[in-house]
């Protein structure tokens, strides 16, 4: 073998192993949590929120890529260029 193809062959290995590296550092838990917060601060998350009476029926519920904020026990998000403030027992489901 040629110096020039063990060079090729180091290299090749290194960038196999970097990948690799990549791959089981992106499919941490942590790093998915710390991913999906990111796209839901930017674009936000394709979500289906639903607020229910004191008996558990549903009062209404909203669907739809949002961005929601939760201040104490309020849950604040534009649905339908509204922006809706709900508070009370709600679900907040990611699609």
């Amino acid at each position: 073998m040629t110096t020039k193809t063990k060079l090729t062959l180091a290299g090749i290995v290194i960038a196999a192993i970097f990948l690799f590296g990549l791959y089981v550092y992106f499919n941490l838990p942590s790093v998915q949590q710390k991913i999906s917060h990111a796209t839901s601060e930017a674009i936000g998350l394709n979500r289906t929120i639903t607020l229910y009476t004191n008996d558990g029926k549903p009062i209404k519920s909203w669907k739809g890529r949002v961005q929601v904020e939760l201040e104490g026990g309020a849950a604040r998000f534009i649905a339908d260029h509204k922006t809706i403030i709900i508070s009370g027992t709600y679900i907040i489901e990611e699609n």
